[in-house]
């Protein structure tokens, strides 16, 4: 593009720049920007590495892009200056008069608004099959998820509840058994200590009766002779101290492993129910231009 002809295409609408802000000389619109440049704004964007290879066309033309007739000129993207006017088929790329002459030679072509009749038929053709197949697939899609979360959510709440309640009985079990444990314990610890106990009181008996005994033997033959002492064995009622019984806690084994190895209590399971979208043959966009 020539510096020239920077200027020669004014402006039909008052816009600030969108680089420096200036509100004059407003003549160039950058596509890559999507904004639009000063004529001063302008060359420096030319020059910047950055965005010197930005697509950068005069502002009316954009400004009719969006604004005017349908039937307007497209910019060739690298000759700006030009218009394109035919499609090579072989590149897939609108050309202009330049790129026909210099990038192009030999290759098939199609006129521009042949191309561009094409393309929009076939765009239109496949908007239609959109709105004619393909959408009222999803929102029956749609439909049927919704109606399968919201079963879903009913059948997840009542699971959890069904877990709930298995973990509150198993806990219920589990602190049944401990207790049963716990008080079987404390059952023979309170036989071993009565058992202490009654042997501590035999002792005491056998102490009292040694010493009446030597009071008697102190006092005359008569009572020496009628005295009756009690069988010794009646003393020693309980069983030897070697019967006592020392506990200690053997847990189930199918319990330790499910402790120790983490072994799962139980699983979720899920019932298999597949919605299939039948297969709609349609034109993809890539497909437009073929």
């Amino acid at each position: 593009m020539s510096d020239q002809g920077a200027t020669a295409f004014p402006s039909q609408t008052m816009v600030d720049c969108g680089v420096c802000g200036e509100k004059f000389d407003v003549n160039w619109f950058c596509k890559n920007c999507a904004g639009s440049i000063c004529d001063k704004c302008y060359h420096i964007h030319r020059k910047t590495e950055i965005s010197r290879r930005h697509i950068v066309v005069p502002r009316t033309v954009e400004v009719l892009r969006l604004h005017g007739p349908a039937k307007i000129a497209e910019i060739c993207q690298y000759h700006p200056t030009k218009e394109v006017s035919a499609y090579c088929n072989e590149c897939k790329v609108p050309c202009c008069l330049l790129c026909l002459s210099n990038n192009h030679q030999r290759h098939v072509f199609s006129p521009i608004e042949d191309v561009y009749l094409s393309a929009e038929k076939n765009l239109d053709k496949y908007v239609r099959e959109l709105q004619k197949d393909v959408k009222p697939t999803l929102d029956e899609m749609m439909e049927s998820f919704r109606d399968q979360i919201e079963r879903n959510e009913v059948q997840i709440e009542k699971v959890k509840a069904e877990i709930n309640i298995f973990k509150q009985t198993l806990i219920q079990r589990v602190v049944e058994s401990c207790d049963l444990l716990l008080k079987e314990i404390d059952q023979v610890k309170d036989d071993g200590r009565n058992f202490v106990n009654e042997l501590r009181a035999s002792k005491d008996k056998l102490d009292q009766l040694m010493k009446d005994i030597e009071t008697i033997i102190g006092v005359g033959k008569l009572d020496i002779i009628e005295y009756s002492p009690p069988d010794p064995k009646s003393f020693i009622q309980n069983p030897p101290l070697n019967n006592l019984r020392v506990p200690r806690f053997v847990p189930r084994n199918d319990l330790i492993d499910l402790i120790e190895k983490k072994i799962e209590i139980g699983k979720i399971e899920f019932d298999k129910e597949i919605t299939k979208m039948q297969k709609k043959s349609s034109t993809r966009p890539k497909d437009i231009l073929k």
